[in-house]
């Protein structure tokens, strides 16, 4: 379970995570971020450890003129394409589903391995602490607050009422 905020103005995209790991029982800290630059994007996942992982190794498309097309097509291809090499071949779909906030030329996207859906959103979260720090977003979009310290914000929120999330925290900016 985890937490991963994104949060966009246009110019700047910022996406964090939390580094938490957890099942019904147990929680504990991963030693690797869950946001990470991979060529011209930030990519954070929540859901399968696996699939995440991928996206961030994967040969990510050079944005084109077109960002949303490029997700749409070339992003998720080459999404697909190394899940279906390399991931986790005998899971049901729901136990493989992953949701990404992916964001790119000032853009922050949402994208789920359910449908392959792209969202273009200002801000968004997903993961178990998801609703926890969408409500700190929206609350902190009320004040003159630098986007890195709303992300830090509604990640440090997630974290304290959420049992699933863990930190530490990364934060990442495009």
């Amino acid at each position: 379970m985890t937490c991963i905020v994104g949060i966009s103005n246009g110019d700047n995209v910022y996406i964090g995570g939390d580094r938490g790991i957890s099942d019904k029982d147990i929680i504990l800290p991963l030693c690797r971020p869950k946001v990470m630059k991979n060529g011209e994007y930030i990519i954070g996942y929540a859901g399968s450890q696996g699939v995440g992982q991928l996206a961030h190794i994967m040969t990510a498309p050079i944005v084109g003129k077109d960002v949303e097309k490029t997700l749409r097509t070339t992003f998720i291809k080459s999404l697909k394409t190394i899940i279906e090499e390399f991931g986790p071949g005998n899971l049901t779909e729901s136990e493989s589903h992953t949701d990404f906030l992916v964001g790119c030329k000032g853009r922050l996207f949402e994208i789920s391995t359910e449908d392959w859906s792209v969202s273009e959103l200002e801000y968004s979260a997903v993961g178990s602490g998801g609703n926890i720090a969408l409500g700190s977003l929206y609350t902190t979009s009320l004040y003159d607050l630098p986007l890195s310290e709303r992300v830090q914000i509604a990640l440090d929120s997630a974290i304290t009422l959420s049992p699933a999330c863990q930190g530490p925290i990364d934060i990442l900016y495009i």
